[in-house]
């Protein structure tokens, strides 16, 4: 399965998302957060998906030469590292196999996971893909690398990426609906949910509901500024990576525990908020410390250096679903 690019003229310039919506979206460019899109058919899921590339910055130009390596490897050019370089988009079909994923094969090739090395992978009808599959991606997400084994030997590759999800609410794709009735009972809707499995929802930093738009947003005007979009996202990571240039320049995403404590800054209301959230969601110190880099991304888009009570509160809702039995916002 090859990977694919996303042409640069595809942007929300036409895009008739609700602000809520979009707001979550330039989040999760702003810092990296890895996104799950859930709803019914028609809410937009994979238009979003397909368009969120343009909200990124260009890549730099070491980041550009490590993905052209990579791609190299596949006996692929990528781009035109000369100019501008975007973020690899790959988005493999829900039949691919393992090896396709994360690399393999004679000679030994990197995988779809490697090939989206500093850019973005997205899974559409994330359910539908194997288990084993979508289990392999817990390694790079800790990691951001895989390690392949064939015949006794072990090779390493990049797969630092963003990863991207899109799914249905439940079985039948109605859970949300405001014309069509789900008839999928509460078990039904919890085992459609676990085929993602907790370990790798657990590293999914935000689950945005998504409804389908009333039919006349068709006849209005798209109310985004493309522009204005792509300018707050880079503003934001411009500040995360100044703040960590000690340690390389690192996206809130990419926060190691010892730098949240460092970064992460909660005024006295914040923190007893973050508390009591943690404790009302159940929340594992991975998520409490996904809750705290969301919280931070929050910030650095208004500028601010510490994370304020209603930073946590807007983090918090981002994390609600999926965990326990809260699948849709009734």
């Amino acid at each position: 399965m090859e990977a694919t690019t996303i042409a640069p003229s595809l942007d929300f310039s036409d895009y008739r998302g609700n602000d809520a919506v979009m707001r979550a979206l330039v989040i999760a460019a702003a810092g990296r957060h890895n996104l799950l899109l859930f709803g019914p058919p028609g809410s937009g899921k994979t238009m979003a998906a397909l368009r969120f590339p343009s909200l990124l910055p260009d890549l730099s130009e070491s980041e550009a030469l490590e993905v052209a390596a990579i791609w190299s490897l596949r006996g692929k050019e990528y781009g035109e590292m000369s100019s501008r370089a975007r973020p690899p988009f790959c988005s493999p079909h829900h039949s691919a196999s393992l090896e396709g994923l994360v690399g393999g094969g004679r000679p030994l090739r990197p995988g779809e996971i490697s090939l989206a090395h500093r850019g973005l992978l997205f899974l559409d009808e994330t359910p539908e893909f194997n288990h084993d599959v979508l289990q392999s991606l817990r390694e790079p997400l800790e990691r951001g690398c895989i390690s392949v084994v064939r015949a006794g030997r072990v090779l390493q590759y990049p797969a630092d990426f963003q990863l991207l999800l899109a799914a249905n609410s439940c079985p039948c794709g109605n859970l949300g609906s405001s014309s069509k009735s789900c008839v999928c009972s509460p078990t039904e809707i919890q085992r459609y949910w676990k085929k993602l499995g907790g370990a790798l929802l657990d590293r999914i930093d935000m689950r945005i509901p998504l409804m389908v738009p009333d039919a006349a947003k068709a006849l209005e005007a798209p109310g985004q500024c493309q522009a204005r979009l792509a300018g707050r996202v880079e503003s934001a990571a411009a500040i995360q990576l100044k703040r960590t240039a000690a340690e390389g320049g690192l996206y809130n995403s990419r926060l190691q525990p010892e730098m949240i404590k460092k970064y992460c800054l909660l005024d006295e209301e914040a923190e007893r908020l973050f508390r009591s959230k943690s404790e009302e969601l159940s929340l594992s110190m991975r998520a409490c410390s996904a809750l705290l880099k969301v919280g931070r991304t929050i910030a650095d888009l208004d500028a601010s250096d510490i994370i304020t009570a209603p930073m946590v509160a807007e983090a918090a809702g981002y994390r609600e679903y999926g965990d326990g039995d809260s699948y849709w916002p009734f």
